[in-house]
């Protein structure tokens, strides 16, 4: 699915791609320092224990789903190897839905203002611990709510 171009130039012009590169500086990759276990249960088990809604998605790999967001948006959070955190996100804009990752939106917008990309040019946090997995989460949770909020409706005044 493509991504509405007026979509990304609103995200250009907020403060989104700055708060997510902020946390992918907080949470970077780091390879020399073993992570512990995420699996399933731990992950589920913190979350519940947080009260931060997260569900085991069906099927292999570790996706799981926030299920506190209102029913026009949705976030999975992907685990990937090594730690890092792949955020796929639903949002409406223009009574459209748009679906895309936070790494490559940002990429995105980075590139429509005429910026270089990053380097590297799709960051992502990066967990070692269930500690570190759910404050990011929550993190991703809000950055979707903001994302949400651009409704993309031309102005009635």
């Amino acid at each position: 699915m493509a991504v509405d171009p007026e979509f990304i130039a609103a995200v250009a012009s907020s403060n989104v791609c700055a708060l997510y590169y902020a946390l992918c500086d907080e949470y970077p990759l780091r390879l020399r320092i073993p992570r512990t276990t995420l699996a399933k249960t731990a992950v589920l088990e913190a979350a519940a224990a947080r009260e931060l809604p997260l569900e085991k998605l069906r099927g292999p790999g570790a996706v799981y789903r926030l299920s506190s967001l209102p029913e026009n948006l949705s976030l999975n959070v992907i685990i990937q190897g090594g730690g890092s955190l792949e955020a796929d996100f639903t949002v409406h804009y223009r009574d459209r839905p748009q679906r895309d990752g936070f790494a490559q939106l940002c990429y995105s917008a980075r590139i429509f203002t005429g910026q270089p990309p990053c380097q590297p040019p799709y960051p992502r946090p990066t967990c070692l611990s269930v500690d570190e997995i759910l404050p990011v989460i929550k993190r991703l949770d809000d950055l979707t709510q903001i994302l949400g909020s651009f409704s993309g409706r031309p102005s009635t005044c």
